[in-house]
Formats: C-alpha cells, sequence, structure tokens
C-alpha cells in the first residue's frame, strides 16, 4: 500500500486565496478612499488665462466679481478678481516675407485673474472638487453674459502668510 498522500487543490483553497487578495486590495483601496473623503477644498487658488480674440465689444460682458463656469458642466470655477484687456496680437507677414507683430482690427485679448478654492496634492492643484488645473491647459468657461475659451497661464496658491506660491 502506498502511504503517500497528494496534496491537491481543491475550491477551499482558491476561496482563501481570493479572500487574502482582496482583504490586501481593500487595505490599499481604504487608504485611498480615506485620503479621497477627507482632502477639501481649504487653499485660496488663484489662476490666471488668457482669452483670445475675442470681439471688442466682449470687453463689456466681463466684470470683476462675475462667477466662472465650465460651459459644458455648468460648474462654478471661480469669481473673477481683475482683467486687463489688450489689443488682439497676431503675427504679419510684410511685403517683403518678415513677419512683424501687428493687431487684429476690432477683436482683443483678455488677460483674467481668478480666486476660487482648491487643493494642492503630489505638486498638483485641483479646484471644484477634483478638477485639475495647470499652467497650458484649455477650457470652455461661460459668465452670466458671454462664453469663450480660455488658456491658463499661471496658477498660484495663498499660503496662511498670504504669500503666493507658483504652480
Amino acid at each position: 500500500m502506498n502511504t503517500e498522500k497528494k496534496a491537491r487543490f481543491n475550491i477551499v483553497d482558491v476561496l482563501i486565496i481570493l479572500a487574502v487578495i482582496g482583504i490586501v486590495t481593500a487595505s490599499f483601496l481604504r487608504a485611498d478612499a480615506i485620503d479621497k473623503f477627507t482632502e477639501t477644498d481649504d487653499k485660496t487658488v488663484i489662476y490666471i488665462y488668457e482669452a483670445r480674440d475675442l470681439k471688442a465689444s466682449s470687453a463689456d460682458y466681463i466684470a470683476q466679481g462675475d462667477n466662472l463656469y465650465i460651459k459644458d458642466t455648468g460648474k462654478l470655477i471661480g469669481r473673477i478678481t481683475k482683467f486687463e484687456v489688450k489689443d488682439a496680437a497676431t503675427i504679419v507677414e510684410t511685403a517683403e516675407g518678415k513677419l512683424i507683430e501687428g493687431t487684429l482690427p476690432g477683436r482683443i485679448d483678455v488677460i483674467i485673474t481668478v480666486e476660487t478654492t482648491g487643493r494642492e496634492k503630489d505638486g498638483s492643484v485641483f479646484i471644484n472638487d477634483g478638477l485639475f488645473i495647470a499652467a497650458g491647459k484649455e477650457l470652455e468657461v461661460t459668465t452670466d453674459k458671454l462664453t469663450y475659451s480660455m488658456v491658463i497661464e499661471e496658477v498660484y496658491i495663498k499660503n496662511d502668510t498670504g504669500a503666493e506660491i507658483s504652480q
């Protein structure tokens, strides 16, 4: 007689292995979930963007204190604190073939500063419960009176002393 027993792999073993994998996975997810639920938009975020090539009359529809929203979702992403209007810049070719800077008649570029609340995580800035913003990001935005595209130029976080930290 053969007294040696062979090791057998059965359904109970599979369930134990799956349970161990589930426990390990849950511990990682729980740590991440705790971070997500405890993060708050408690820092003052200031970002500056440029709206390019707008009609000159658009300047009449931008005002300090206006709320700014994402066009598609309608989510509030801050309040305009100041703005500067300048002639819309363009590159023009001269008759000699040289490229020079010029302006577009009847068109403007607007540099707008917006203040909102947000948080910083791993060197990135998030506003409005998770919207990532950074220099170079393009968004379609709207106020109560005007809709346009913008390109973020700079992002700052005000710290407790009032100083600004550039991102």
